[in-house]
């Protein structure tokens, strides 16, 4: 009930907004100007929703963890408003770092263990990023060019294709520093505190209960 409340409020905050800010460059700079507040509030009432097994937390990792590598392997390449990047990850699909939201969001809603709460979160998740990615390329392309679209022409946005990955992913340097400048030390704490909740609260779950029974809800989903 909390958790539905928290979020009602939040999609009513945004709508309102939304209402206020006319300019659609307006409301896309304010999105992600807000995003880390946004990711904060979604998993707050997501954590209090939760009914997580064992086996939901090991499934959800296994999706996690390559989303992390990927942001991390991202960050160490990219220049920010620095031209086009098409190296490393960014020679497989041009949002590299969408992509890795997306999987750490699927993740998260399968350590949940709730399915229509997955279908939710992976749905939004996938709604939210293909909007982005449709505004920031009109930006791209107006900021560089022929150069970008290109680039786009030849890399996929968001799914690799396995028939055109170019050599580009095995060239470029990736730099710890670079990525650490891009804030890519909270990336693995946040994975780990997500792990250590969802694990958490299925411990209490099974101490409360003093039985098995709640690690089987669910499962017939998965």
């Amino acid at each position: 009930v909390f958790a539905g409340a928290g979020l009602g409020m939040l999609a009513s905050g945004l709508s309102l907004r939304g209402l206020k800010l006319a300019d659609r460059d307006d409301l896309l700079e304010f999105l992600l100007s807000k995003r880390a507040r946004l990711h904060v509030a979604v998993a707050a009432c997501f954590m209090l929703v939760a009914l997580p097994t064992d086996a939901s937390v090991r499934a959800g990792m296994m999706v996690i963890v390559p989303g992390v590598a990927l942001r991390l392997w991202a960050l160490g390449h990219i220049r920010k408003n620095q031209g086009v990047c098409n190296t490393g990850p960014y020679a497989l699909v041009r949002h590299p770092l969408y992509l890795s939201s997306i999987l750490c969001a699927t993740g998260a809603a399968v350590m949940a263990n709730w399915f229509p709460l997955t279908v939710m979160v992976v749905g939004s998740a996938l709604a939210i990023h293909v909007w982005l990615i449709r505004n920031e390329e009109a930006w791209l392309t107006t900021e560089f060019g022929p150069a970008y679209a290109e680039y786009a022409r030849t890399v996929p946005a968001l799914l690799p294709n396995p028939l055109r990955i170019s050599g580009g992913v095995l060239t470029g340097e990736f730099s710890w520093k670079l990525a650490a400048a891009n804030r890519a030390a909270s990336v693995v704490p946040l994975a780990l505190l997500t792990y250590l909740i969802m694990q958490g609260k299925q411990e209490l779950f099974e101490g409360l209960a003093e039985t098995t029974i709640l690690t089987t809800y669910g499962l017939p989903w998965w």
